[in-house]
C-alpha cells in the first residue's frame, strides 16, 4: 500500500527509463532496467493493483520510478514523449549517489 506520494523527481527517472527503452511491458508485468543497467525491477499489475520490487516501492512507502513508468505507458499518468527525450541517457544511480539521495 502506498503510504505517501513519491518525490516529483521520480517522474524524471521514469522519463529516462521510457526514453532509453528500459521498460518492457508484458501481459501482467513489466521489466524495468535501471539507468546504469545494473538492476532489473519487476512491476506486476492486475486491474488497478500494482506491486513493484524497487527500493522506493518496497521500503519507502511510495511508488518508485518503475511503477510510474508503467502507469505512463499504460496511459494512466500523463506522459510527454518530447520532454522524456530530454532525459534520455541520464545515469540516475550516479546522480543519486553523488547527492546522497537528496532528489530535489
Amino acid at each position: 500500500m502506498m503510504k505517501k506520494f513519491p518525490p516529483i523527481e521520480k517522474i524524471l527517472e521514469a522519463y529516462t527509463a521510457i526514453a532509453d527503452g528500459h521498460v518492457k511491458l508484458e501481459n501482467d508485468q513489466a521489466l524495468i532496467t535501471s539507468s546504469n543497467e545494473a538492476k532489473t525491477y519487476t512491476v506486476t499489475f492486475h486491474d488497478n493493483t500494482y506491486t513493484s520490487n524497487d527500493n522506493a516501492s518496497y521500503w519507502q512507502g511510495y511508488l518508485g520510478y518503475p511503477g510510474i513508468a508503467v502507469l505512463m505507458l499504460q496511459g494512466k499518468l500523463p506522459y510527454n514523449k518530447e520532454l522524456a527525450q530530454q532525459f534520455a541517457g541520464v545515469d540516475w544511480n550516479k546522480i543519486n549517489q553523488e547527492y546522497k539521495r537528496n532528489y530535489a
